[in-house]
């Protein structure tokens, strides 16, 4: 038997240091005699636990680890062993496991996005490629995101964005101007010269790590039923997301992974409950309800922004929007919306131009920042507020108009390529930006607080310069109209249900615009003033056109948000009219007031169709029949034969669109006015008349014939016989609009 070898004393084994004990007759080591020290040997060698994950040979560690986790959540008291380096053990092991789930959720999101080539790519490996992707794709213009700001920014993220104004890129610029070997004793200096107490002491910051959300998702059956009712009806609308790569991640278990996607995947569902029969999405004994009991689940702003946004949190607030404008939190879009457009540009996407580069991240936060910034437009024209940024502080790229299923490579080996003759249904999202950024231009001239410097300087009267405003906005109006593509424009008879809903969205935003442009010139403020336009034939003939699209878009099929929305914006011009003819104030004798009062009819039977799943909705409409009620707009008019028959409404649908054909707005800068005859008048008094080459407003309500020199003749006529505004017109509408508000409030309406 083979004896053991001799232990190391305490003091040797202590410094780690090999003993030449021989234990003699109890004789020290040379070591501990020659440092004057006593020799002992009182170190006992303790047994080693077995391993809990070799415990059981026949079990793999995923499943000792999956039994231990059912035994600590068991309905049972878990009582922990009282062995502490068993105890140590277990929490390893849990550790291991946990950060295996976190390694497997990151490969397989990035896979999801594109960005990996495999699932087994380490994603330590991985993550530095992915913000380098993303950096590539920017503008190289005079902005950076480089990790070489690590080394002199104040402790920002290597990800986050820095405009040439600012003193981080100044001091970059100047780095790389200099030498390579100055710049790098320079780095090696500012590493040095960094005192701990302002570089290391971080404990004002918030935890970074949140605890993981325990989501309850629907049924399965349901789950799969929203992501089928978003793609094919709120999708085609509102392309934020990738099908296959939704619904791949969604397949793979991603969202039962990753709370960020998780969050993404309850917003759809959200979303897609207010279109659903299924009996499990009413709550409250209501349809109005109906998703919020998976939106409510989520967070929407995080309690600090330590770290940059992600595309998931982006996407969040995109559908965070969409879902709560039917809501009576409506007013928070604006808010929600302004906080995405800001968390992207914070990390520079506002600067992305991928261009023919693209990927499926890049893309998606291209979509993300476009729906973002047309929501903010919107809800800051609706609240006349600001946009969280104007056009001329971001240059990203427009979406790509390739359909989803094109994304991936196809036969020639490309990605995003369209098939030649297919027309993607992504061009309606590039042309509703574009005319949503002739909103933002109207909001930003027209109604900015302070005049912009462009027409500051201009030597201009009051009157002249307005005018010109109206017809930089007329013109940008005309020609976006006259560059829309044929198979967006609006075509009544049209059979592709989605290009329809398509069209009404972009004319009824396209008539809601000119709302925007000329309401505010319908009267004036001071009643010196001599500002004539034919804004109110244009206000009239936009609330009616409207009306008319909305009315086709409700026969075939369901109004989108946007045209009710635009919608109930035009049905305030009509509620004028009639209280003008009720108080006696009629803006002219050709108006057929009847057609009016039906008009409005209408307007509350296509909104009344929407509020059983539309908070918004339902209020609107109370607000706009207890106004009617109050003041009696609708108990002296007849109501008006109109014919159900196919043919009847074939035959308003042709007028419509024979109307909708023709630019409405005169491109007025392009006119001559000594060839204005003066057969047109326009005035704002009781006998005021309209009429231009024979046609009256009742002849057809949608367009004038001669309008290309129709609102230049209101002007011409205007100024030749020195009309101005008559103080009744403002005395009228200020009358209107207090007796709105004395109404609304009486009956509890803020």
């Amino acid at each position: 038997m083979t004896s053991k070898a001799p232990r190391a004393c305490d003091q040797c084994r202590s410094r780690k240091i090999r003993c030449d004990n021989i234990l003699q007759a109890g004789k020290p080591c040379t070591k501990c005699v020659g440092s004057d020290i006593q020799c002992t040997f009182t170190y006992v060698r303790k047994k080693r636990k077995p391993n809990i994950a070799t415990a059981q040979s026949n079990r793999s560690p995923l499943d000792s680890v999956r039994s231990l986790i059912e035994e600590i959540l068991s309905s049972s008291r878990y009582t922990p062993p009282s062995d502490p380096e068993t105890v140590r053990e277990i929490i390893v092991s849990l550790a291991k496991y946990a950060r295996s789930l976190d390694d497997h959720s990151t490969r397989l999101r990035k896979a999801m996005l594109g960005d990996d080539t495999s699932l087994a790519t380490s994603p330590s490996e991985q993550a530095p490629q992915v913000e380098a992707n993303i950096s590539d794709e920017l503008s190289s213009d005079d902005d950076v995101n480089s990790e070489a700001f690590n080394k002199i920014s104040l402790g920002h993220s290597s990800v986050r964005h820095f405009g040439k104004s600012s003193n981080i890129r100044f001091i970059h610029d100047v780095m790389n101007k200099g030498q390579t070997g100055e710049k790098a004793q320079f780095n090696l200096d500012l590493a040095r010269s960094r005192r701990p107490e302002y570089w290391g002491l971080d404990v004002w910051k918030f935890p970074q790590v949140n605890p993981v959300p325990a989501y309850e998702f629907p049924e399965i059956d349901l789950l799969w039923d929203f992501i089928n009712i978003y793609f094919n009806k709120i999708a085609p609308f509102f392309p934020l997301l990738h099908r296959p790569t939704f619904e791949n991640a969604v397949v793979s278990g991603l969202h039962l992974l990753d709370s960020d996607f998780a969050a993404v995947v309850l917003a759809v569902c959200a979303i897609a409950a207010r279109e659903s029969d299924d009996p499990r999405v009413f709550r409250h004994d209501t349809k109005v309800t109906a998703g919020w009991q998976w939106l409510r689940q989520i967070r929407l702003v995080r309690p600090h922004f330590v770290m940059p946004t992600s595309l998931y949190e982006l996407q969040l607030l995109s559908l965070a929007c969409v879902y709560l404008r039917h809501t009576n939190m409506l007013d928070s879009v604006w808010s929600l919306a302004g906080l995405g457009v800001r968390l992207a540009m914070d990390r520079g996407v506002h600067r992305m131009k991928p261009g023919n580069a693209r990927t499926v991240e890049s893309e998606l936060y291209i979509r993300a920042f476009w729906i973002l910034r047309n929501i903010d437009i919107v809800q800051g024209m609706i609240m006349g507020r600001s946009t969280a940024v104007n056009s001329e502080d971001f240059d990203i790229d427009m979406p790509a108009e390739c359909d989803d299923e094109f994304w991936e490579k196809g036969a020639n080996n490309e990605a995003f390529t369209q098939p030649v003759g297919k027309i993607s249904v992504l061009s309606f999202l590039t042309q509703y930006t574009k005319l949503l950024d002739i909103a933002a231009s109207v909001r930003r001239n027209i109604y900015c607080i302070r005049e912009v410097s462009e027409f500051q300087s201009d030597n201009l009267s009051s009157f002249e310069r307005n005018r010109k405003k109206v017809m930089q906005h007329d013109s940008m109006l005309n020609n976006w109209l006259t560059s829309l593509p044929e198979h967006l424009r609006w075509d009544p008879h049209r059979l592709d249900l989605v290009r329809l809903g398509q069209s009404a969205i972009l004319y009824t935003t396209y008539y809601w615009i000119q709302l925007q442009v000329h309401k505010l010139f319908i009267t004036r403020q001071d009643p010196t003033n001599q500002q004539v336009f034919p804004s109110f034939v244009i206000c009239a003939n936009a609330a009616r056109s409207t009306v008319r699209v909305a009315q086709v878009t409700h026969r075939k099929s369901k109004n989108q948000f946007e045209v009710l929305v635009n919608l109930a914006h035009g049905s305030t011009i009509l509620k004028m009219i009639l209280w003008r003819h009720k108080h006696g104030i009629s803006p002219t004798p050709h108006v057929d007031i009847d057609v009016m009062g039906s008009d409005i009819k209408s307007v509350i039977e296509i909104l009344s169709a929407a509020d059983s799943s539309s908070q918004t909705m339902g209020r609107i409409v109370d607000k706009i029949r207890a106004f009617i009620n109050a003041e009696g707009l609708l108990t002296d008019l007849p109501v008006p034969a109109t014919s159900t028959s196919k043919r009847a409404r074939q035959d308003e649908d042709d007028l419509l669109i024979d109307s909708l054909s023709r630019s409405e707005i005169p491109d007025l800068e392009h006119q001559e006015t000594g060839s204005v005859t003066g057969t047109l008048t326009h005035t704002f008094d009781e006998g005021s008349t309209i009429a231009a080459s024979g046609a009256t407003a009742d002849s057809d309500p949608y367009s004038f014939e001669g309008r290309a020199s129709s609102s230049l003749a209101y002007i011409s006529a205007a100024r030749e016989t020195h009309m101005s505004f008559d103080d009744k017109m403002q005395h009228d509408w200020d009358s209107f609009m207090k007796n709105v508000d004395e109404v609304l409030l009486a009956i509890g309406f803020n």
